[in-house]
């Protein structure tokens, strides 16, 4: 293997399976949800999948953007550069965090009305996101100290710790809701503190193991002009996931407007057959069956949504950040019309279809500017044939 393709690949596996073990956190709630509360509870859970999405897409589109400016001064080898990055966007987290804290929890049911959120479940589901949104501050701790740890070669310890805290948090699930009794609220509750562990853990890495990684006072301080830099690089590729996860939430209200059990069968779209009986159990034969036909309808076309992130990520590497945040548009339009087909034509069909349909409708966009910015700057170099 050429040893740049060798870096790339040791580097990116962990990033891989962290991604994989990220998930882990809703599908053990969704296990525990719906093998210990019922399916009104994982209907609340699943009621709130797009909101959550929603902010958590903010977060990290904008942490792994604050990271970037770490990167490029690493790879400079200009350190003194790279610590007022760091530094400066930590105190741009910590002011996030407050920010999107208190206002998502102060909006918490209002969104859920405007989503049509079912009253048999509206209570529960306000309880869950609410912790969640609650917490925001230890979601925002991990990503930016990962996207950091990742900016300056290490991609393996933000691995290992989020594989412990996935593990912690399956354990709190249990504990929180068999011993505790707290329903939904335990289950967020253990995401929090689950997601807390594994940035502090992050942190403790970075000051105690990775020499590049230091405190001092005057590059600590405050700079108008690393903010600016961080915001413009950041805040973007963060509108961009919030933007996609727009359609998502359109989509739910959709689907809310189906009932509990249509929330129920979107709930279970990380679980095959086998694991769609894990999670309900063999009573309830009407959800399983609606989450398997969700399942193998997404599951056949998902290449096309690999395709879409490569040639989406392609351009935010290519420097061309609008565009992709444009894309993001594109795929909020392609969910959009799913939506109002699931409500006004085809039914939970739609629902399948709706996210398949925006990543076809997105990736011819993405595809044809990839293409047109390579031609494009062959011909500025002089290199196009």
């Amino acid at each position: 293997m050429p040893r740049p393709l060798r870096q790339i690949f040791l580097f990116a596996v962990p990033l891989v399976f962290g991604t994989i073990f990220q998930q882990l956190y809703s599908f053990a709630d969704t296990v525990i949800v719906g093998r210990c509360l019922g399916t009104d509870a994982l209907a609340a859970v699943g009621a709130t999948s797009s909101l959550h999405f929603l902010i958590l897409g903010f977060v990290q589109g904008a942490c792994v953007g604050f990271g970037i400016p770490v990167a490029q001064n690493f790879g400079a080898d200009d350190h003194e550069e790279m610590h007022r990055y760091f530094w400066n966007g930590t105190w741009l987290c910590v002011f996030l965090s407050a920010v999107l804290a208190v206002a998502a929890t102060g909006l918490t049911e209002t969104l859920l009305t405007v989503m049509n959120t079912p009253e048999e479940i509206f209570s529960m589901s306000a309880r869950y996101i609410g912790i969640l949104f609650m917490g925001i501050p230890a979601s925002i701790l991990y990503n930016y100290s990962a996207s950091v740890m990742r900016a300056i070669g290490d991609s393996r310890h933000p691995f290992y710790f989020l594989l412990f805290s996935s593990i912690l948090n399956i354990a709190l699930d249990y504990v929180l809701i068999m011993f505790f009794d707290m329903g939904v609220g335990g289950v967020a509750a253990a995401t929090v503190f689950s997601q807390f562990v594994s940035g502090a853990l992050n942190v403790w890495w970075m000051f105690r193991h990775m020499e590049d990684v230091r405190v001092k006072k005057d590059e600590m301080s405050p700079s108008l002009r690393h903010v600016k830099r961080l915001c413009i690089v950041g805040l973007p590729m963060g509108f961009e996931y919030s933007v996609s996860a727009i359609g998502a939430v359109i989509l739910q209200n959709a689907i809310n407007s189906l009932g509990s059990t249509a929330v129920i069968w979107v709930v279970l779209l990380a679980a095959a057959k086998p694991l769609v009986y894990i999670v309900l159990g063999e009573t309830v034969s009407d959800v399983a069956l609606g989450a398997q036909r969700y399942l193998f309808l997404c599951s056949c076309l998902f290449v096309f949504h690999g395709s879409l992130m490569i040639f989406r990520n392609t351009l935010q590497g290519m420097g061309y950040s609008f565009h992709a945040i444009i894309s993001g548009v594109w795929e909020l339009v392609g969910r959009s019309l799913g939506g109002w087909l699931a409500v006004h034509a085809a039914g939970f069909t739609a629902v399948c279809l709706a996210n398949p349909m925006a990543w076809i409708f997105v990736l011819g966009y993405c595809v044809v500017l990839v293409f047109y910015m390579i031609r494009k700057n062959e011909k500025r170099l002089g290199i196009y044939q």
